[in-house]
């Protein structure tokens, strides 16, 4: 008795592009700050890179409440936050310089950059900041998208400061716009200003987070890949994950179209006869997302 093996072929030939398609996504990076851990991205994640924390002449002294039972956050905020750790800073050395006024080389920095083929739009910035210890130490908060060549004031309390107090920096922002490549800054400088000398005082942070819309020009192989299979079995070409009214080409190596078809992608599923000649032929996927080719082989 003859046995009819079915005709079976996974494709694992790499895809090619020939088109590009567009795709925003909400970006978000959140530095905690309650741990020595590195910042996080919440939503958006292969869009942009995170920037590391910086410190410029200051330094982490630990990870605490600003203050075990005195702690002070913003409004309706505070009962949930009052036993917060935040990531508790001091000048470097430990001793605030008396009679001193904001430096320009004295920070904490904080940044997102657009990746490849990506432009994001920045639209807020916000970030817990507070003091323990003493009433004296003053802070200011800008951003900029020149490495601070040029930049935008997000926070000023340079005249008054209540030990303990946690305050919040909120930015809702329009017209920033990284292109690939570009960084947005986040600096924070404190300084004391007291007449004297001062230790044990610490710039107290938390949760800095900066969002944006990420606005995307990626090829088809970023955005489909590995994506679309095409399997080959009894005498069928089944085609999965498929864009929905996708049009569906098979071209042998010399370019002669075998079969063609149009709006054929059901729930990402798709079947078209096989080419009846054994062979290698060329598959394409063209849809509203863009355009695939893929190599298969009919056995």
């Amino acid at each position: 008795m003859k046995v009819l093996l079915p005709k079976l072929f996974v494709v694992v030939f790499a895809i090619c592009s020939i088109a590009s398609v567009n795709a925003q996504t909400a970006v978000e990076l959140r530095y905690e700050l309650a741990v020595n851990e590195d910042p996080v991205f919440v939503t958006g994640d292969g869009y942009a890179y995170a920037v590391a924390e910086t410190f410029s002449e200051m330094e982490v002294n630990n990870y605490s409440v600003p203050h075990s039972s005195a702690a002070v956050w913003p409004g309706d905020e505070n009962s949930y936050l009052i036993t917060k750790k935040t990531q508790r800073n001091k000048i470097l050395g430990g001793t605030w310089p008396g009679g001193d006024a904001m430096m320009s080389t004295r920070y904490v920095q904080y940044g997102i950059t657009a990746k490849e083929s990506t432009t994001l739009d920045i639209n807020k910035i916000s970030l817990y900041l507070g003091v323990a210890g003493s009433s004296g130490l003053r802070f200011m908060a800008y951003y900029s998208i020149d490495d601070f060549s040029t930049s935008t004031l997000l926070i000023d309390y340079s005249s008054s400061v209540t030990a303990y107090n946690m305050y919040r920096a909120l930015a809702e922002v329009t017209g920033i716009t990284l292109a690939a490549g570009e960084t947005l800054k986040v600096r924070v400088y404190p300084w004391w200003s007291g007449s004297s000398d001062k230790t044990s005082v610490y710039l107290c942070f938390a949760e800095v987070n900066i969002q944006g819309v990420s606005s995307s020009t990626l090829s088809t192989k970023e955005v489909l890949k590995n994506t679309v299979k095409w399997i080959v079995g009894d005498d069928l070409v089944k085609i999965k994950n498929a864009p929905a009214n996708s049009n569906f080409t098979i071209y042998d190596l010399a370019g002669r179209v075998v079969y063609k078809s149009s709006n054929s992608s059901y729930g990402g599923v798709a079947f078209i006869k096989a080419p009846v000649t054994k062979g290698v032929y060329i598959g394409k996927v063209e849809s509203q997302e863009g355009t695939q080719t893929t190599k298969f082989i009919v056995q």
